[in-house]
């Protein structure tokens, strides 16, 4: 049961924005029980897009897209999603006045090139957003349940947490469990020597690490046959890497 993040925009891709959507929803769904195996980032290019919604459709029961869903020339999604699945743009006018009702609410009058958040492809389920104007669309495609939210993270986290969570909470198999073990004083490499050969001596552990000075963290993510034996079993682990590392741990 795999995941995966698509994130759009020539702003990230050029190194103009940070891209934390990818990495906020990557925990979401890994604490989820998805095997998150593929973040990609592409930029504002029709074809491009296109071919990566494609490919993830292909490749994943989960796909999550952030970004491109604004009123501006540059913002493709939405047309991407509909080539993609082979279908036509319809526009929902109640989304429409919606639009125009949010923006009339600040004192302004809605631009025209804001009707094209309106616009989702043949069949896509609209997803309402109450933190602004772009609401996002959930389609399948292949074998993929594919979801497209805006790339604003509060709008996004706010869309996945009402609209995409329950839809998704079904589908995933809750069969690891994760914990998260802080250290300082040792280096990265030393840390994983010391802990490495767990991974041999037990079945579904695999042990991730990262590096964010002055600490290094050790993540024990175990899968097993259901959640209780995962979690079990991951504390377990984490018991043992916290008496092989020692004062380490913090």
């Amino acid at each position: 049961m795999t995941a995966a993040i698509l994130s759009i925009g020539t702003e990230l891709t050029r190194g103009e924005l940070i891209n934390t959507n990818a990495a906020w929803l990557g925990e979401e769904l890994t604490k989820l029980g998805f095997e998150v195996t593929e973040h990609a980032t592409v930029d504002d290019d029709l074809d491009r897009i296109v071919t990566l919604i494609r490919r993830f459709s292909e490749q994943h029961r989960v796909v999550i897209a952030t970004g491109g869903l604004g009123p501006t020339s540059d913002d493709l999604t939405t047309e991407a999603a509909a080539k993609a699945g082979g279908v036509a743009l319809r526009r929902e006018q109640s989304v429409v006045e919606g639009i125009r009702e949010k923006v009339k609410a600040f004192g302004r009058l809605m631009p025209e090139s804001n009707a094209k958040q309106g616009d989702f492809p043949e069949g896509a389920d609209v997803l309402p957003n109450a933190m602004g104007t772009a609401p996002g669309f959930a389609m399948t495609l292949d074998r993929a349940r594919m979801f497209f939210v805006p790339g604003v993270p509060r709008e996004m986290e706010h869309i996945f947490r009402e609209s995409i969570l329950p839809a998704i909470a079904p589908l995933a198999e809750r069969r690891t469990h994760q914990v998260h073990i802080r250290t300082f004083g040792m280096t990265e490499s030393g840390v994983s020597q010391a802990v490495r050969h767990l991974e041999q001596e037990h079945e579904g552990l695999t042990l991730g690490y990262r590096a964010h000075f002055p600490e290094i963290e050790v993540k024990v993510h175990v899968r097993a046959e259901t959640a209780r034996e995962a979690t079990e079993r991951a504390e377990a682990i984490a018991s043992e890497v916290r008496r092989i590392l020692g004062d380490a741990v913090f």
